[in-house]
């Protein structure tokens, strides 16, 4: 399961990717990038998230950060569905893993 949600990072406009296998993505798409080869950001797989909150509108906090470092993102998000989508690549995530654990 693949998800693309378009939020704004440090100012830029970008593309988070959310993949059950590859984690968070987040993807340059501004105005001069080359969208066959597009600048990587951040990737973190599920594994390093080990927190995330929102406001409950537009502001989510994403905490990767390893014991001792400091590795947060926060992002805009300017899509309304955002929140849904999210719930339900994580859903199937832990899905995928009960499974390969039986």
């Amino acid at each position: 399961m693949l998800y693309v949600t378009v939020v704004q990072w440090q100012g830029q406009k970008c593309n988070l990717v959310i993949h059950y296998e590859n984690g968070f993505t987040l993807l340059d798409v501004s105005d001069n990038s080359d969208l066959s080869k597009p600048n990587i950001h951040w990737n973190y797989s599920f594994e390093k998230l080990r927190m995330s909150a929102d406001d409950g509108s537009r502001l989510v906090w994403l905490d990767f950060g390893e014991d001792g470092e400091q590795a947060s993102q926060i992002l805009l998000v300017l899509c309304d569905c955002y929140f849904f989508c999210v719930l339900t690549v994580v859903a199937d995530y832990m899905f995928t893993l009960i499974a390969k654990a039986k």
